[in-house]
């Protein structure tokens, strides 16, 4: 198989992801590459031109999918946690969910649908180093974290990969802006009120 598509390769892989993702969700079983192919209206020698089997399409579909994720990840500009308002939020956080959003069927087919161990455990890889990127930003002299490093940052991932299926869960009840703000306010500042924040203040 090469690397290089021609326009209709292109536009039979398109139908492909499509196919897979549609009959995934309604079946919720596992898929033949005859049922794939009879509805994507694609031919099973098309198929193999492009894929070894339903696996290797699982594969390639996910890989697509991380890397766009990866791309707008990418933190371009620093932000000072103190500089973080409702109308000037991290866009590479807002960028995550937006991505997620717009992207739903594929994320609820690989996460809640069929599980996909492999695409999981490069999900939360992806989370891993953007969050560990943000914290090594925000941990300056004038915002010291308060608690090991790598302590903060598998928590973190935790937190965000279950919040992301929670929102998934729950169709999507808030916007990309709204779960920003959300995972913000709880990472910042925890579940609680300010008062109640101060009674479980741990000494140093």
């Amino acid at each position: 198989m090469s690397d290089k598509l021609d326009p209709r390769q292109i536009r039979s892989k398109k139908k492909l992801h499509e196919a897979y993702l549609a009959l995934i969700t309604a079946t919720k079983s596992t898929l033949s590459i005859k049922e794939i192919c009879d509805e994507a209206g694609v031919t099973r020698p098309t198929f193999y031109k492009l894929y070894n089997d339903v696996y290797s399409l699982r594969t390639a579909m996910y890989k697509e999918m991380l890397h766009e994720l990866n791309q707008m990840l990418v933190i371009k500009e620093q932000m000072r946690v103190e500089d973080v308002r409702v109308g000037n939020l991290p866009i590479n956080m807002v960028n995550l969910f937006q991505h997620i959003l717009d992207n739903a069927i594929f994320y609820h087919s690989f996460l809640l649908i069929s599980p996909d161990s492999d695409f999981i455990n490069e999900l939360k890889s992806i989370l891993k180093n953007y969050i560990e990127d943000g914290l090594r930003i925000a941990d300056s002299e004038e915002n010291k974290l308060s608690i090991p490093l790598e302590f903060a940052i598998n928590y973190a991932v935790g937190a965000y990969f279950e919040s992301i299926l929670w929102w998934i869960q729950n169709n999507f009840k808030f916007s990309a802006d709204e779960m920003t703000i959300l995972l913000l306010r709880i990472s910042l500042k925890g579940p609680f009120t300010d008062e109640i924040q101060r009674l479980f203040k741990l000494e140093k």
